[in-house]
């Protein structure tokens, strides 16, 4: 199995996975990707600082379908607005 990992960035900030999974045994002749976002809650001055899991949507996807229109589709379905950051970026890792 063939599994693509990104990181999602807004502003430097990281918010997110995206992992797309070619060849999954359970799912023959499908991608299978999922998307992991993050929130952060707190903030330094106070110590309080933490990353918390919203919830997880992973979705099968015809072969055809490109690693960009899988990342935008389930950018949508987590409510994840790139316009609303100055600099967005999903990152291979």
């Amino acid at each position: 199995m063939n599994t693509r990992k990104f990181k999602i960035i807004c502003d430097g900030q990281f918010i997110g996975f995206i992992f797309i999974s070619d060849n999954n045994p359970r799912f023959p002749n499908c991608i299978v990707a999922t998307i992991s976002p993050f929130e952060r809650r707190g903030n330094w001055n106070e110590g309080d600082l933490e990353l918390v899991g919203q919830r997880t949507i992973t979705d099968i996807y015809d072969p055809n379908t490109t690693d960009n229109e899988i990342q935008n589709d389930l950018l949508n379905r987590a409510n994840i607005n790139q316009e609303e950051c100055n600099n967005f970026q999903i990152i291979i890792y």
